[in-house]
């Protein structure tokens, strides 16, 4: 039976085989980290979508290339990062698979408006101390760079736990990181998070259903 997710991973499929073509065929200027780092980050989201376990697995690859190229870049939050995405990753793979009690699978839940305020003020909380941080040991820090690593620490906490609002959260700070990261040069992977967006409000209507 054909689905809806069953033709977007076509539509994937073949975004991400003509990229790799343009990419190969000299079409593009952007660098084999950038579109290695796009197209596991974008596959990395879609199998989250799909609550496939696998997810973590390729987030992993994902996090490797996102360092080595945020780094590059100066963008040392986003970098550092990406290895607490890693450790949270191979927490997440764990949970998703043994976290239900009894080695069975953890179920879909909502994280409730409590702790969902709890996570927003959070949040606020993480991006004041990373900027104090970095103002002092580097002289100098980026809002929007802090702001959007707090907001994705919070939403990792929340996709590992397999918890329906994490899809707002990576909402919020996709809609912040696509001007941002094109501001920085970085368009592909500033159009990847359009991609994320989109895939974002899939993932909550998703969820809710699967509920």
């Amino acid at each position: 039976m054909f689905t809806r997710s069953k033709g977007t991973s076509i539509v994937l499929f073949i975004v991400s085989v003509l990229l790799y073509i343009a990419f190969k065929a000299g079409l593009t200027t952007f660098s084999e980290l950038e579109v290695w780092g796009t197209l596991t980050g974008l596959w990395s989201v879609w199998w989250a979508v799909l609550n496939l376990p696998a997810n973590w697995a390729i987030g992993l690859v994902n996090e490797a290339l996102f360092f080595v190229l945020f780094w590059q870049y100066g963008l040392y939050a986003n970098a550092w990062l990406q290895v607490f995405f890693a450790a949270v990753s191979i927490y997440g793979w764990a949970f998703w698979i043994y976290g239900g009690g009894h080695a069975k699978p953890a179920p879909i839940t909502y994280a409730g408006f409590v702790k969902a305020w709890g996570c927003s003020i959070s949040v606020v909380a993480l991006t004041f101390i990373m900027c104090v941080i970095y103002k002092e040991t580097t002289g100098t820090f980026s809002v929007l760079d802090t702001l959007t690593t707090a907001i994705s620490i919070v939403a990792t906490f929340m996709l590992a736990k397999r918890q329906v609002e994490n899809w707002l959260f990576w909402f919020v700070a996709d809609m912040i990181y696509i001007p941002y990261l094109a501001s920085q040069g970085l368009y592909l992977t500033s159009a990847l998070y359009v991609l994320f967006a989109a895939l974002c409000i899939k993932g909550l209507y998703d969820w809710k259903k699967l509920k």
